[in-house]
């Protein structure tokens, strides 16, 4: 999230005025119908997501940057993206959140790629992102998009920080757009009615294949296997499940923390 292309006066412009921002860097990431920044407001640094401006006049990727911040901003999880603001405008639609200093997934295991070998470190990333996904769950909502690009890693202490709701089901919006096939349950490739917390599920199991199925522990690939069924009913039914796999017998407690 700290790439950047230099500052961008022509969005500045607009979005400047009344927002207090004192600084604002172009990231080199992007979306499709998006750009983002890194903003200053106070001394304090944001990430901001913006509607592109050929898509501002289309309501449909308004109500999605609407929906994302409803679900972000009603969440409270160490594990999970802090969501601050909404704007909009005739000319402008954007989110603000929590600037996190660190990588995703894939660039975090480019640059250590023996971090997970280490069960220690692999039981802290599983479980931090159980509790993401449980706090998201306990709220109605399934992210639908977990994937390496939307785990990331802290560069301090390399906490999960899950990202980007806007694929994201709540049962007052149940707008959603596309997933990542690679990481898709097969209840997501047909007409996508059918998915539940065990979609959710079904991803962790990709993204722990990703980490290097060939390099977990037993008890892992175990886990693996079991959240990538086909038929839901013999995956995890819930990420409480896989805390509880997780846990040492002695430690109960120490899936919450």
């Amino acid at each position: 999230m700290d790439s950047s292309q230099g500052s961008d006066s022509s969005f500045f412009s607009l979005t400047n005025e009344g927002a207090g921002f004192s600084e604002q860097i172009r990231l080199e990431k992007e979306g499709r119908t998006q750009v983002y920044y890194k903003v200053c407001i106070d001394g304090r640094y944001y990430f901001m997501k913006a509607l592109r401006p050929e898509y501002l006049h289309k309501e449909f990727y308004r109500e999605m940057m609407r929906k994302e911040y409803e679900l972000g901003s009603q969440l409270n999880s160490d594990y999970v993206v802090h969501y601050t603001r909404l704007a909009e405008s005739p000319d402008e639609c954007y989110l603000l959140m929590e600037y996190i200093n660190g990588k995703d997934l894939a660039e975090f295991l480019k640059d250590n790629p023996l971090y997970f070998r280490r069960e220690a470190h692999l039981n802290r990333f599983l479980r931090q992102l159980c509790l993401a996904l449980q706090e998201m769950h306990q709220h109605q909502a399934l992210h639908l998009d977990l994937k390496p690009s939307n785990i990331l890693l802290t560069a301090t202490n390399s906490d999960v920080r899950l990202i980007d709701l806007g694929c994201s089901y709540t049962d007052s919006r149940t707008l959603t757009i596309g997933h990542t096939d690679r990481y898709a349950a097969p209840e997501q490739l047909g007409d996508g009615s059918d998915v539940d917390a065990r979609t959710d599920i079904y991803a962790i199991g990709r993204v722990l294949q990703f980490i290097g199925e060939d390099h977990l522990p037993r008890r892992y690939r175990k886990i693996v296997h079991r959240c990538l069924q086909e038929d839901k009913e013999k995956r995890f039914q819930t990420v409480e499940e896989i805390l509880t796999e997780i846990t040492p017998p002695d430690n109960p407690g120490s899936c919450c923390r």
